[in-house]
């Protein structure tokens, strides 16, 4: 019995040491493919490294789609990822927190009105309410953003690219939870939504969502309600949420 036992825990060692192996090598290569196909864009990630409760994603570059004049659409040197370890080989992946390390926001107007944009051209591009990617879901405790750089690029102001005072700190919680966890291409989506809605209040550029397609139902209640009412309300009606 007790080589038995031995045995099983040697297995498994080598199990989660293969496959963690296989993430840190094959990783990036993975998390690109599934970026790009998900966002309608060319995506692509540097490395991805993993330890017994992390993940950190280095090099992130979301492009922005062909003929547009800025070359990226979010760049993120590091992104790191505290999962609950024991929740990876479950339905539900449990992240108690992601940080976003100074990131940058690339927003590029397409018309006069900036209601045609890249970012809503790619949220519109992210899969709603489906499993198309994985059968896996996602909660989050904490996502945080430390800081956001914005750069703006308005063909209607001059065609220069203007780098606008940088949001110091994007804070936002409970995105999904164990009993109502998300798709990846959920979470994705709201998380793009979180920073873009940011970057509005910050901006005033309140066209940046028209036109976007609505949010899962019951999500975007979740993720506001530590807001103020004043800045909730005016999110909920830009979705047309009551």
């Amino acid at each position: 019995m007790r080589k038995a036992l031995i045995t099983i825990i040697v297995l498994l060692i080598v199990a989660i040491g293969g496959s963690l192996y296989y993430v840190r090598s094959r990783g990036a290569s993975l998390l690109s493919q599934y970026l790009s196909s998900a966002m309608g864009v060319p995506v692509t990630v540097d490395s991805v490294e993993i330890s017994w409760n992390r993940f950190a994603i280095n090099g992130l570059n979301i492009h922005n789609s062909q003929g547009s004049v800025l070359e990226s659409a979010f760049n993120a040197p590091h992104i790191l990822f505290d999962i609950d370890f024991m929740t990876l080989w479950k339905d539900k992946i449990h992240a108690t927190m992601i940080h976003f390390e100074s990131p940058t926001i690339g927003i590029e107007l397409y018309n006069l009105t900036g209601s045609d944009n890249n970012w809503a051209r790619i949220i519109n591009h992210i899969p709603k309410d489906q499993h198309s990617h994985s059968d896996k879901k996602l909660y989050i405790d904490t996502l945080l953003i430390t800081p956001l750089h914005i750069a703006l690029y308005n063909k209607a102001m001059g065609g220069t690219t203007t780098m606008l005072n940088p949001i110091s700190k994007i804070e936002l919680h409970n995105i999904g939870d164990s009993e109502s966890a998300l798709s990846y291409d959920d979470a994705l989506n709201i998380i793009a939504q979180a920073i873009i809605r940011a970057v509005i209040k910050q901006t005033g550029l309140n066209t940046l969502l028209q036109g976007v397609l609505q949010l899962p139902n019951g999500v975007l209640d979740n993720v506001l309600e530590p807001l103020p009412k004043a800045i909730k309300n005016p999110i909920k009606g830009l979705f047309g949420i009551k």
